[in-house]
């Protein structure tokens, strides 16, 4: 393990791919920056299905995704994407307010 790890195995850390669990986007843009509702992660189907079948919401609310590893690069792609999310529904936003 290495020290980084925090003593979390690395099959955990170290993953080729991940399920992101995540609120549809068209839920998410609305919380970003309010409730900022971190995604679930699963390594595997199995652990997929248990997160999926744990939410607080109806499942049609949710997209489970494959996203490439390591657990780095899965963060740091979901963290740009919300970025991109958000930075495009402000701009339809202000669109409709017709500012420029």
């Amino acid at each position: 393990m290495d020290d980084d790890d925090f003593g979390v195995p690395r099959w955990r850390t170290h993953a080729p791919e991940y399920w992101r669990i995540n609120l549809r986007d068209d839920i998410l843009v609305t919380m970003i920056g309010t409730t900022n509702p971190m995604p679930d992660w699963a390594v595997g189907e199995a652990e997929r299905d248990w997160y999926l079948a744990r939410t607080h919401r109806p499942r049609e609310d949710y997209v489970a995704e494959r996203v490439p590893g390591p657990f780095t690069r899965a963060l740091a792609d979901e963290q740009a994407r919300r970025q991109r999310l958000l930075a495009d529904h402000q701009a339809t936003l202000r669109a409709a307010r017709g500012e420029s």
